[in-house]
């Protein structure tokens, strides 16, 4: 892994990502980017000094949407072309998305159906209906997604996938 911080010791922000030379890493985790910071003045700094080429394509885990107008001044202060119009960006707040969205289940009375995680085997359905899916990377990625983080999955009564976050 690569670890970079806006200043040491006391860093106020950091990021980290996997060496694109390392094998024993999945093509997809390689694109990913990881950033955590207590201050925008920090994460400025970690983002224009930064080794990454953001040229390239990145998978920006976990990226609060408050950091979002840094992230496009520092992406356009680099040359980054027309970071105002980030087309290739598809926007979440991963912070926060499974814990505020997943739905409580306690007071479900339908027997049609029942809630519960998704399960690996479900990497290809989910793959296929997703606008970046339908191809073995991203059915990887998805793998590796659902069998590390919390999902909640409505299941028919024969045990078939209708819906799922």
């Amino acid at each position: 892994m690569i670890f970079e911080v806006d200043r040491w010791p006391d860093c106020t922000a950091v990021m980290w990502t996997h060496a694109a030379e390392d094998k024993s890493v999945p093509v997809f985790i390689k694109k990913s980017v990881f950033i955590h910071w207590k201050s925008e003045n920090g994460l400025r700094q970690l983002l224009m000094s930064s080794s990454i080429d953001w040229t390239k394509p990145r998978l920006i885990n976990g990226f609060l949407l408050s950091g979002l107008p840094v992230l496009k001044e520092c992406l356009k202060m680099k040359g980054f072309p027309n970071p105002e119009n980030m087309v290739d960006c598809e926007l979440n707040d991963t912070a926060y998305y499974l814990h505020k969205t997943a739905p409580r289940t306690e007071n479900m009375t339908d027997d049609n159906v029942t809630i519960s995680p998704l399960k690996p085997e479900h990497s290809q359905l989910v793959s296929r209906s997703w606008k970046f899916g339908g191809t073995t990377a991203a059915e990887e990625y998805l793998h590796y997604q659902i069998s590390t983080f919390p999902s909640a999955c409505v299941y028919d009564k024969d045990g078939n996938p209708l819906s799922w976050i």
